[in-house]
């Protein structure tokens, strides 16, 4: 696994952009990297790693100058039984410096389950060598789970709860591992025959966070009645507000939604959907305040009007000085054989700044710039 810029013989940063920092070089195969930052300037780094033959957890924290803080290749984490086709798992630090990972395993059963770890940044197991479980229905499966650190330096976790049709899941850890939102999770379930999938959260004030999610009737290849959800949950996990974010379908069912905390308590999402049936997706955005306001149009505002492209996998973020969003995607030809890098910039109400065709910042290649 090669990540980041730079290594010498030393293993620390190299002057050479062109020689990549080696994290680990351990046979098989380092999979789905996940990089966090500490406060003091020092890197986390998780993957998944089938050294031994079977899929396990390792963790390497580099300090400042690129240099190794665990062991060479990496600290392990779990090597408890895991399913040999992998889900997606998170990790984020949280007020003292702890790396705070997620992840699923079949360690219970068949089926995959959700736990959760905390790690110190000297690799001592603060929830316990095999972590804390946070599905009790081992049957079930139970997929990506994500995480958000809230202002009282809590862990919210969310994930995918396979039933059918599909709910999805909530809980809250303290700082001394104590499950604070019961000892079943909270479920929230759909309408009829509705699945609820792709949660992901930001942080909010007081103790509170903000959750993203699908819904949709039908296939997950070809999902009907496609909307997107958002609810405000407060520390003790009630519902503070909740809204409809889109409800126009059109949006392929491996789509994967994305959330961003506005750094106000709000929170930017984005997606890509072909709302005018031309079989090709264009990104969008919306903007929630904390007191659950929408500030954009209904069903989000477009990053570029202009037609004949796709426009996917757009990321956001808020200027808090002047209110504005920037939206930047890649943009590419009906053929998917020429590839771009565009942005926008939108007012405070969701209106584009930088024309509605949008600014280049790459022009077209053949590089699909993948993220």
């Amino acid at each position: 696994m090669i990540i980041f810029s730079g290594i010498s013989s030393h293993s620390q940063w190299s002057n050479d952009p062109d020689l990549n920092l080696q994290i680990c070089g351990a046979s098989g195969e380092q999979a789905l990297p996940k990089i966090a930052n500490l406060s003091n300037g020092d890197t986390y780094i998780c993957w998944f790693d089938n050294r031994n033959g079977s899929y396990a957890v390792y963790l390497q924290r580099l300090n400042n100058l690129g240099v190794k803080q665990f062991a060479a290749e990496g600290l392990l984490i779990s090597g408890n039984p895991q399913s040999s086709s992998l889900v997606d798992y998170d990790m984020i630090t949280d007020d003292s410096n702890n790396a705070i990972i997620t992840f699923t395993d079949t360690r219970s059963g068949s089926e995959i389950n959700p736990f959760i770890y905390k790690i110190s940044s000297n690799g001592n197991f603060l929830w316990g060598a095999n972590g804390i479980t946070l599905a009790n229905d081992a049957g079930t499966f139970q997929a990506n789970p994500r995480l958000a650190k809230t202002t009282d330096n809590s862990i919210v976790v969310t994930w995918i709860y396979g039933s059918s049709p599909n709910k999805i899941s909530f809980q809250k850890i303290s700082p001394g591992g104590s499950k604070q939102w019961g000892t079943e999770p909270i479920y929230l379930s759909g309408t009829g025959a509705e699945n609820f999938t792709y949660p992901s959260l930001v942080t909010s004030d007081n103790g509170s966070v903000i959750a993203l999610w699908s819904g949709y009737t039908g296939s997950f290849i070809n999902p009907g009645n496609y909307k997107l959800y958002t609810q405000k949950f407060s520390s003790a996990g009630t519902s503070v507000w909740k809204d409809t974010v889109y409800s126009l379908g059109r949006v392929t069912g491996f789509f994967v939604p994305k959330i961003f905390s506005d750094g106000n308590n709000g929170a930017l999402y984005v997606w890509q959907d072909d709302r005018y049936s031309v079989n090709l997706q264009s990104s969008y955005v919306q903007h929630y305040s904390s007191s659950g306001a929408r500030l954009f149009p209904v069903n989000g505002s477009e990053g570029s009007a202009e037609s004949g492209f796709n426009k996917f996998d757009a990321w956001a973020s808020y200027m808090s000085s002047t209110n504005e969003t920037y939206l930047v995607w890649k943009q590419s030809n009906s053929l998917q054989s020429q590839f771009a890098i565009y942005g926008q910039r939108f007012s405070p109400s969701g209106s584009r700044l930088w024309t509605d065709n949008a600014k280049e910042f790459i022009p077209y290649g053949s590089n699909s710039f993948i993220n």
